[in-house]
């Protein structure tokens, strides 16, 4: 009785996904993220507790899972009335799928799920820009630098890298 419910146990963690697979497989496909904004606190993406995204990408076959929260750590004497994160996925220059989550002084904080790209797009996606952009009380839209983060299919390389403007 006891292998079977353990039989059992195993079957559906393997079923539902549940099992983490080799190692080598997590950390070949695991990107960690931090992206933030410039316009508060002037250096480049300054130190947790400003207004950030923080999480991970999970790259999948053809698309991508990412996780993680957007923090809104407004400055006192700032006219910022939001933030949002902007995700673009993307297959070489062409941008496949945007999506966005937005945090405001009331909520302050929002974590995120979801999934990227298109399931169909042959090869899949290959780069995932992330942006943060601040909207201020007078309905100015700032966006922030561009965090890229990019598939490899080295078990060695996985990065992500600013693009300034």
């Amino acid at each position: 009785m006891q292998k079977t419910l353990q039989g059992l146990v195993v079957g559906l963690s393997v079923a539902l996904g549940l099992t983490t697979g080799s190692p080598a497989f997590a950390a070949d496909y695991l990107t960690k993220f931090y992206a933030c904004h410039t316009y508060e606190v002037n250096v480049q993406c300054g130190p947790i507790g400003y207004s950030n995204v923080v999480g991970t990408i999970k790259w999948l076959n053809r698309t991508a899972t990412l996780g993680g929260f957007v923090q809104f750590v407004p400055d006192t004497t700032s006219d910022v009335l939001n933030i949002q994160a902007v995700f673009d996925a993307f297959k070489g220059s062409t941008r496949i799928e945007s999506q966005t989550r937005t945090v405001d002084l009331v909520e302050d904080q929002l974590q995120f799920g979801f999934t990227i790209g298109d399931p169909d797009l042959v090869g899949g996606i290959d780069r995932i820009r992330i942006t943060v952009v601040y909207y201020t009380t007078s309905r100015e839209r700032i966006p922030g630098d561009q965090l890229n983060c990019w598939r490899h299919t080295s078990p060695t390389t996985k990065s992500c890298g600013w693009v300034t403007g």
